[in-house]
């Protein structure tokens, strides 16, 4: 189990994240919605310790960590347990698919050439690659690249998947591919933590929705909970405003 207990974040004189509690379960899919600036972003750079916290702890299972005070220790054993998609891929342009596949299993988990190598094919190949091992970035689709990018997380088998709005940056025409290895992978189990602005989808494939304003947990529940049966006016306004067929039923 994860669990996120009063986070809290501040750029200048911007109070981003006000007090987040968040809990996610082994297995689950959480989804976290909400209007651009609510600070979904945030909340994910921070669990990853890419930007320290000014207040807040995280718990993964037995490990415990300050997420205002973590040392260099700290930020690896996090990374040894969590695995981040961005939106934009960062992946390393002089670098083919194989090796930004196989540099975190060295780096982070400190794996052999030969392990790193072989477990980098078998993620690769999990997402629909094995045929582009030998690709750089540049050669790739962005629908290509952004699976690159699952595939180096998940190669790290990470207790949690972190992802940040993983199609945003994608041409319409190769959202689906993204989404369908997204969903394969909460089939199978794993656990994650998805940013998105793909309402359809993420009711689709999250068990829990959690939808943040201003920097605060306003309501929070099951797919029919929030999407259906919403209790809050400010979630009411949302959903109004980012699904056009939506209805709020009694």
């Amino acid at each position: 189990m994860i669990r996120i207990t009063n986070l809290k974040k501040r750029f200048g004189d911007k109070e981003v994240l006000r007090g987040i509690d968040l809990t996610v379960q082994d297995g689950e899919t959480v989804a976290v919605i909400g209007s651009s600036g609510s600070g979904k972003t945030t909340l994910l750079r921070c669990l990853n310790c890419l930007e320290y916290a000014d207040e807040g702890e995280l718990t993964i299972d037995d490990f415990h960590v300050s997420l205002k005070k973590h040392s260099g220790h700290d930020t690896l054993a996090v990374r040894r347990k969590t695995a981040m998609v961005f939106q934009q891929y960062n992946l390393f342009r002089n670098m083919t698919a194989l090796r930004n596949v196989e540099l975190g299993l060295r780096v982070v988990q400190k794996k052999k050439l030969d392990k790193a190598e072989q477990e980098a094919k078998s993620a690769l190949e999990r997402v629909g690659l094995g045929e582009y091992f030998g690709r750089y970035p540049s050669e790739l689709s962005g629908g290509q690249q952004q699976r690159v990018g699952i595939a180096r997380a998940m190669a790290l088998n990470p207790h949690i998947i972190l992802f940040d709005e993983p199609t945003s940056a994608l041409d319409p025409e190769w959202v689906g591919e993204v989404l369908a290895v997204i969903k394969q992978l909460s089939d199978q189990g794993q656990t994650m933590l998805i940013v998105s602005h793909e309402m359809n989808f993420v009711r689709k494939i999250a068990g829990h929705i959690v939808f943040i304003d201003d920097g605060l947990v306003v309501e929070e529940g099951s797919p029919e909970d929030i999407f259906t049966h919403p209790r809050k006016e400010r979630t009411i306004q949302f959903l109004k405003t980012v699904t056009d067929d939506w209805v709020y039923k009694i």
